[in-house]
């Protein structure tokens, strides 16, 4: 029997381009704000990425995953990194 792996992938912060359709000003002025408090606490993130970006990455995660992470909660870089 194949040992199966159980785990909660969170898929990032991602932007797909259609969104700012849906999104008033006021919201995106939040959105802003909400983007350089997240600078501010994660130097190196760059803003949201691309459906296709998130995907890749947890595409990345899944591949490499071992059967002692069972039942972890991890990012779409394989670790607790939200952002």
């Amino acid at each position: 029997m194949m040992a199966q792996v159980s785990l909660s992938l969170v898929h990032g912060l991602d932007c797909a381009r259609s969104d700012r359709a849906l999104v008033s000003d006021d919201e995106m002025k939040g959105i802003m704000r909400m983007m350089q408090v997240f600078k501010a606490a994660y130097p190196a993130f760059n803003g949201p990425i691309t459906a296709e970006e998130s995907v890749l990455a947890q595409q990345k995660v899944i591949q490499s995953i071992k059967l002692d992470q069972t039942g972890m909660f991890l990012s779409h870089k394989g670790d607790k990194e939200w952002l």
